[in-house]
């Protein structure tokens, strides 16, 4: 298990941005959303090069916030955030749809960030003649 303890010092005003694709297919593969490195407000010590590594992500049709990791690439036009298709769908986003993104600035009391690995194995049953 991650814990990671944000300096709220250094939180950023929640900045809208517009729902895109991940920038490829590989990309579309990691449990993260993409942003440009350009992109303003997101900026906490807390981060690689001083920007923010977690983000909460919400919109107007859910009362849900969901945390996603950042990965900062250049390929996503400033004002867009990359979301692969099975994040889009966990939360209820369509492309265009504007959804608003600020840091993770809480005390591990209030966030807990895991990972956790599952092994899926698959058992095959002998059929006797």
């Amino acid at each position: 298990m991650t814990r990671t303890h944000f300096n709220a010092d250094t939180m950023s005003k929640p900045i809208t941005l517009k729902v895109n694709k991940a920038p490829d297919e590989v990309s579309a593969l990691k449990n993260a959303v993409f942003i440009n490195p350009s992109c303003e407000g997101l900026t906490t010590t807390s981060g690689i090069k001083g920007h923010s590594k977690y983000v909460e992500l919400a919109h107007s049709l859910s009362k849900i916030t969901f945390t996603f990791t950042v990965v900062y690439d250049a390929r996503i036009t400033v004002g867009e955030i990359g979301v692969n298709g099975l994040h889009r769908k966990w939360a209820q986003l369509s492309f265009g749809q504007p959804v608003t993104i600020k840091d993770v600035t809480s005390t591990v009391a209030q966030h807990l960030l895991a990972k956790i690995a599952f092994e899926v194995c698959y058992s095959q049953n002998a059929k006797s003649s």
